[in-house]
């Protein structure tokens, strides 16, 4: 594997205040996480010494039961006393447009098997950071996810039902045909339940951004684009599930 040194541009050693929303805290989502990258073979980046220093390595096993990782050695041997030496070290990937990062505390030369690894201890924490450009995806018109939007008319509390036309981190369009609602740019929406099929419920607030009239099979309707507000890491977690297995879905089906 190639390594790199000094690189100012790769200052990956700290989290963002953005990459700290996506934090995923269970053990075993943190597992799952850490082994699609093993068994993918993706490559990571190791960061450490403040950002000034980088290499390339992968990862070997995963074995939460032990809370231990193993990575591959760098082609390079020369930079592992770095590497060891400098404490905390930060890894990076990218799979499907997804962002891992993770940390852990200090990596420790062993022999695993006959053969030289890099060990660390199970990180308490990954970032799993999807960009919304890259993955808004159009929800199946068979069985959309839904989305209730609460009202209230002279005192009574209704509720709004709308399947969701696509969606991704940032939003969702909202298909409205005959709606008790009417929709204005710049209006919020509180506490609305968004239904996603096979992932379960989450709660959010929606800032009305845009609206358009479209001609569906069913007849006229709007579509409403909507952006989410303060969405939890939970629910970003969700979100993300739900668009990888459509994506995936839609693959396997289309090629």
């Amino acid at each position: 594997m190639s390594t790199g040194d000094t690189r100012p541009e790769y200052y990956e050693t700290r989290f963002t205040a953005e990459e700290e929303r996506f934090f995923v805290h269970a053990p075993a989502e943190i597992a799952q996480i850490l082994r699609s990258a093993r068994s993918r073979s993706a490559l990571l980046t190791a960061h450490f010494a403040d950002g000034g220093a980088f290499t390339l390595t992968a990862l070997l096993e995963v074995a939460p039961d032990e809370e231990r990782l193993l990575f591959d050695m760098p082609a390079q041997r020369a930079i592992v006393p770095r590497m060891l030496a400098a404490g905390p070290v930060t890894f990076t990937t990218n799979l499907d447009g997804i962002k891992i990062k993770f940390q852990v505390d200090r990596l420790a030369r062993v022999v695993d098997g006959g053969r030289e690894a890099l060990a660390a201890r199970l990180p308490d924490a990954v970032v799993r950071m999807q960009r919304r450009e890259f993955f808004r995806v159009d929800c199946p018109v068979a069985n959309p996810p839904k989305c209730f939007i609460p009202y209230t008319v002279r005192g009574e509390a209704l509720q709004a039902e709308f399947d969701v036309a696509d969606l991704s981190l940032g939003g969702l369009a909202l298909v409205a045909r005959q709606s008790q609602l009417s929709f204005e740019r710049g209006d919020v929406h509180k506490d609305c339940a968004i239904v996603l099929p096979a992932e379960g419920t989450f709660t959010t607030a929606l800032e009305v951004r845009n609206m358009q009239a479209v001609t569906l099979r069913s007849g006229q309707a709007t579509r409403v684009g909507c952006r989410f507000l303060q969405l939890r890491g939970e629910s970003m977690t969700r979100l993300q599930r739900y668009t990888m297995r459509i994506e995936r879905e839609r693959r396997d089906k289309f090629g």
